[in-house]
């Protein structure tokens, strides 16, 4: 099958599973990368040790996946309608962040993330 045509169902089909964003990369390596060790030695990583235990992992994805050509990358959107919580005028009430507005994430992501990948066998 053409790439271009394989790549184009498969951005369908995680569109029609539920991602809102979806792109098909080739692998290697990308300077960005730099960003992300910054900002891990900043601390921003917060009490998340896993981001900076794995991070060779995010680094190159040969060492997970050894042969791998191409990425797929999958995104959730999980904004709301709600107003943010800094145009509340109401001083006392706390932030809460974006996504743990709703149930927990990781189990239907989880979910639309195994629907593709048999999707792609």
């Amino acid at each position: 099958m053409d790439i271009n045509k394989l790549t184009s169902l498969i951005k369908e089909k995680a569109l029609d599973t539920g991602f809102d964003l979806v792109a098909v990369s080739a692998v290697g390596k990308f300077p960005e990368n730099q960003f992300y060790k910054e900002w891990l030695s900043r601390g921003y990583a917060g009490k998340m040790g896993y981001l900076e235990k794995n991070s060779a992992k995010r680094e190159d994805i040969t060492g997970v996946l050894p042969g791998a050509k191409s990425i797929i990358c999958c995104a959730v959107n999980y904004n709301t309608d709600y107003p943010y919580s800094t145009e509340l005028d109401d001083i006392d009430r706390g932030w809460i962040s974006r996504y743990a507005w709703g149930d927990d994430y990781h189990g239907s992501v989880l979910d639309m993330l195994k629907s593709l990948n048999e999707y792609c066998r």
